[in-house]
């Protein structure tokens, strides 16, 4: 059993961030093409 202060709280959150960072900006760019597209799609 670990308690709270034998985890290595600064690599989970190092974990948590590069596996997160990826994934925001790949929803940015996603979203920006998808309004460009439903925009295009709206004014033909």
């Amino acid at each position: 059993f670990m308690s709270g202060y034998d985890l290595p709280w600064g690599q989970i959150m190092a974990t948590g961030t590069m596996i997160a960072l990826p994934v925001i900006i790949f929803s940015i760019i996603v979203s920006r093409q998808f309004v460009r597209g439903l925009t295009m799609g709206a004014i033909k």
